[in-house]
């Protein structure tokens, strides 16, 4: 093969020209090929060489206890603000062993959850109602049994939705191996949840940043205390410390103090759920350390209703959305838009759902009560 190869070589003909040509694109592309994919191990096995390096080359997984003496993670009483460093340290140390990858481990933990929420109904049912006097129907559909349902549903699928997908496409660069996706975890992850929905809206969240790999730390809010100790001791009892961390539950304050100290760590996901006025905050704390973030906001939510509306479920709706949780949610309808020519009918429909669904708005637990200083304000978390 070499032999005829250097006689068309040597003949310098235009066939063997295309033979010099491709045989070095060839080279180029296996070259290139080389080092997008050394570059993609260096990004995947950063956390493993900066674990190694600390604790030697050593076995890790679900079973490994690493060397490090943790001070604050699994301590028995909820961190201080002082400990906000050492918190996030012992943290990425417990990510960087390896101990949340494993899918065995990560649905012992939901597990674990499901376990807490499903032995623990009449707890939750009693911190909501301490916290915000909602009606018992609102919490045990919103803040329990739509948690149970997402733990259910995400036990169910992780072994699918983790799975490396295939990649189909064909590509002269890659030929003749075989390309697939694979799902890698962000690393350690902080979770600050509003006091809307302080069990819905936290755990929920918690759950798939823990099926995806991760582990999280978690900031409950400070206007629902009994609900935030509550996450606290839950956590502390049914899931390893290594995988979920709550702060906040015995610290004074608003708890604003607290999130920016823990903003000043390097972290590799923040959730936020609440109002824009803070999401702009954790925005602008989060682009200091290039941290990317996911920041769930209120908003404006208008509601249109043209002249052909059925106004009796357009009102119904409208009264609902706003009463739900003392309208203390991204979803109530801010305003209407009505259709001159419906104005007055859509008001006695508005009337009539009013008397239906709130017959008595200053009875205890009718719709809740607001809660917080700026409760009033656009986005109510």
């Amino acid at each position: 093969m070499l032999s005829g190869l250097f006689e068309r070589l040597n003949d310098g003909s235009e066939g063997a020209m295309r033979v010099v040509f491709l045989a070095a694109a060839g080279v180029g592309a296996g070259l290139v090929l080389h080092r997008v994919l050394r570059r993609i191990d260096d990004l995947v096995s950063a956390p493993r060489r900066r674990f190694r390096s600390r604790h030697g080359d050593v076995g890790v997984g679900p079973e490994y206890v690493s060397k490090t003496t943790y001070s604050v993670v699994g301590g028995a009483k909820p961190p201080a603000l002082r400990d906000v460093p050492t918190l996030v340290a012992e943290m990425r140390d417990a990510f960087e062993s390896g101990v949340t990858l494993p899918l065995e481990h990560r649905r012992a933990t939901l597990r674990a959850m499901r376990a807490a929420f499903a032995e623990n109904e009449a707890s939750i049912l009693a911190a909501v109602w301490e916290d915000l006097r909602r009606p018992e129907g609102e919490t045990l559909y919103y803040d329990f049994l739509l948690v149970k349902t997402e733990l259910d549903k995400l036990l169910k699928n992780l072994r699918r939705w983790t799975a490396p997908r295939r990649v189909s496409a064909f590509s002269l660069l890659t030929f003749p191996s075989s390309q697939s996706i694979e799902r890698e975890p962000r690393g350690t992850c902080l979770v600050i949840g509003p006091f809307n929905y302080p069990f819905a809206l936290t755990a929920g969240v918690v759950a798939g940043a823990i099926a995806a790999g991760n582990n999280v730390i978690l900031k409950p809010s400070a206007d629902v205390p009994r609900s935030s100790a509550l996450l606290f001791n839950l956590f502390a009892r049914y899931v390893d410390p290594r995988f979920v961390s709550v702060i906040g539950p015995g610290i004074a304050g608003d708890g604003a103090d607290v999130v920016t100290e823990l903003m000043r760590e390097k972290l590799d996901f923040v959730f936020f759920t609440g109002s824009t006025r803070v999401g702009s905050i954790i925005a602008r704390k989060a682009a200091e350390t290039l941290t990317p973030c996911a920041l769930e906001l209120g908003g404006k939510n208008p509601v249109f209703v043209d002249d052909t509306a059925d106004l009796s479920l357009a009102a119904k709706q409208c009264v609902w959305g706003r009463t739900l949780n003392c309208g203390q949610q991204c979803i109530a309808p801010e305003y209407v838009l009505c259709h001159r020519s419906k104005l007055e009918p859509f008001v006695e429909q508005l009337r009539r759902w009013t008397q239906t669904l709130v017959p008595d708005p200053y009875k205890e637990g009718a719709m809740g009560r607001l809660v917080g200083w700026n409760a009033a304000g656009p986005g109510g978390a």
